[in-house]
């Protein structure tokens, strides 16, 4: 009597040799998606990553292009248009000082009159002027004063530049505007000859008081 020989067999019919190649390849596959997964969640960080190193790397260069531009603007000192404002500050303060001085003048004159008829109204209202034309005269000089220390700290700096712009604002000046021409050939001198043992601001203020712009 013939021995049955009992194949396994699936329920497809097929053997189980391909069952377990299949198999293997199921974990392999499984194992590949896995690790796809990794590099998918890996990925954002890495972007990220570079994103940062660039805005940092943008910061850095902002900042020394920032840094190198002030650096380049005080290296150049005052703008030109702040050097011309404060050439015609001196001019505008001079002849505003000299209307003033006048003024007070006048006022004094007719205040000595007032008096000598002991006219107690009119002592009155010259004595308030006169106190006003020195109130201003105070105001112009500190106003001249302070163009002359901004003139002199740049020309201590860059004096051919401040020499050059004097000479040059004297050239625009036709021979009718006396005035303006004493006052800045007055002030180049006052900036040239600051003494060590004064300030800029008392040495002008001093040359501008004592009632008159000499």
């Amino acid at each position: 009597m013939k021995k049955r020989i009992h194949i396994p067999v699936n329920r497809n019919g097929e053997d189980a040799g391909p069952v377990e190649h299949n198999e293997v390849q199921t974990a392999t596959r499984g194992g590949g998606s896995r690790a796809a997964a990794r590099g998918q969640r890996s990925g954002p960080v890495l972007g990220l990553a570079v994103a940062i190193t660039t805005i940092l790397a943008l910061a850095v260069a902002a900042y020394y292009l920032v840094a190198n531009d002030i650096s380049l603007s005080l290296d150049q000192g005052i703008s030109d248009a702040e050097l011309s404002r404060q050439f015609d500050t001196v001019v505008s303060s001079a002849r505003l000082l000299e209307l003033s001085q006048r003024k007070a003048n006048q006022d004094q004159v007719a205040l000595k009159h007032a008096q000598e008829r002991d006219d107690e109204v009119l002592i009155d209202t010259f004595r308030l002027s006169l106190e006003k034309s020195t109130q201003d005269q105070r105001t112009y000089q500190r106003v001249w004063a302070e163009a002359l220390v901004v003139l002199h700290d740049e020309w201590q700096l860059r004096r051919q530049r401040i020499e050059a712009a004097f000479v040059n604002r004297l050239e625009t000046l036709d021979e009718a505007q006396v005035g303006s021409r004493e006052a800045l050939q007055k002030s180049r001198s006052w900036i040239q000859s600051v003494p060590q043992e004064s300030t800029p601001a008392d040495y002008f203020t001093a040359q501008l008081s004592g009632g008159s712009n000499t």
